[in-house]
């Protein structure tokens, strides 16, 4: 095969891994997003109202801390909560979080401003779709760079496939 075929073909293979791989790291980069975050109040209970927007496909840990000075500050980590908080919770609208405040502070907060920070982290399973993406990236990399290497070392014009040198050829009398 000549050179500058060789040459053409290499490039096209190093673009398309190059392509495969800018795609998949854009994926990555679409992260979450906490919107609309607001609460009211019930006797021992604040219910903490939020949005998370993000990969229908991906599950969140989320987190709650609270600011009694307008949000300079979250030094409160509530830990008597229920609902979508934790591992596990998957993007929507109106997700809740019920914190029994009593049970975390028998003789109440003080403070006049209060706000709350809902944090949300991508749950990192053992085998996620972004990890199966760069592996299928891989396994199609090494087929295609096999299928180029025997295409391009098969100038054999004898028609013999094998890795052995043919015979000699038999002796006429």
């Amino acid at each position: 095969m000549p050179k500058n075929k060789r040459s053409v073909i290499l490039i096209l293979l190093t673009s398309f891994i190059w392509w495969a791989c800018k795609s998949t790291q854009e994926v990555n980069k679409t992260g979450q997003l906490i919107k609309n975050v607001h609460f009211s109040t019930n006797d021992n209970n604040v219910w903490i109202f939020y949005d998370l927007q993000g990969n229908a496909e991906s599950s969140y840990q989320i987190q709650l801390l609270a600011s009694t000075n307008g949000g300079k500050t979250y030094t409160i980590s509530p830990t008597n909560v229920t609902g979508d908080v934790g591992k596990g919770v998957h993007p929507g609208k109106n997700k809740q979080i019920i914190w029994n405040v009593m049970e975390d502070y028998p003789d109440g907060i003080k403070g006049l401003n209060f706000q709350f920070l809902v944090k949300a982290h991508q749950d990192k399973p053992f085998l996620n779709h972004q990890i199966v993406k760069y592996a299928l990236i891989g396994v199609a990399s090494v087929g295609i760079g096999v299928t180029l290497y025997l295409l391009l070392h098969s100038n054999n014009k004898s028609g013999h496939s094998g890795g052995f040198p043919l015979p000699p050829p038999r002796p006429t009398n």
